[in-house]
C-alpha cells in the first residue's frame, strides 16, 4: 500500500515564500545604508575642492597687494599708502569687504619674549617701528584666510 504524501516528505527543491521576502527586507535595509553612507560622501566629496579654489583666490588678492606695495615700498609712507590701498582707510585697524572675501589691516608692533622669541603688541603702534598685518579673510568659508605682513623699508 502507498503511503499518503505529506509536507515533510516532499522534496525541497526552493526558496519558500517566507525565506524570500525575509531577504529582501534585509537587503533593503543593508541598501539604505549603503545610499545614507554614500550619498554623504558624494555630496561632500565636492568640498576640498572648492576650499581649494577659494584659498588661491585669497592667495591672489594678497599676491595683487604686493604687487602694488613692491611699487610704493620706497616711498616714506609706503604703509600709509599701502592701507589705504587695501581697505580705504589709514591708522588702527580697518576693513572693507569685496564680496567674497574681507581685507583686513592692523597696525603692529612686535616685542621679544622670554626665549628669544617675538610676539605681537595688542596695541595699534605708531612710528617707524610698526608693521602692516594684512589678512585677507574668506566670506565663503568660515576660519579660511591669508596674512601677510609688510614693513617699512628704512
Amino acid at each position: 500500500m502507498k503511503k499518503p504524501l505529506s509536507f515533510s516528505d516532499e522534496k525541497s527543491n526552493g526558496f519558500t515564500l517566507i525565506e524570500i521576502i525575509v531577504t529582501l527586507v534585509i537587503a533593503a535595509i543593508l541598501g539604505t545604508f549603503l545610499v545614507a553612507f554614500m550619498g554623504t560622501a558624494l555630496t561632500k566629496s565636492g568640498e576640498p575642492v572648492a576650499r581649494s579654489k577659494q584659498l588661491y583666490e585669497l592667495q591672489q588678492v594678497l599676491e595683487n597687494i604686493k604687487g602694488t606695495y613692491l611699487t610704493m615700498a620706497d616711498a616714506t609712507d609706503a604703509l600709509n599708502r599701502l592701507q589705504t590701498y587695501a581697505t580705504g582707510g589709514t591708522g588702527g585697524t580697518t576693513s572693507q569687504n569685496f564680496g567674497n572675501y574681507t581685507v583686513t589691516t592692523k597696525r603692529i608692533s612686535f616685542s621679544q619674549v622670554t626665549g628669544g622669541n617675538y610676539a605681537e603688541n595688542s596695541t595699534a603702534c605708531t612710528g617707524s617701528d610698526c608693521a602692516l598685518k594684512v589678512t585677507v579673510t574668506s566670506n565663503l568659508t568660515q576660519g579660511l584666510n591669508v596674512t601677510e605682513v609688510f614693513t617699512q623699508r628704512p
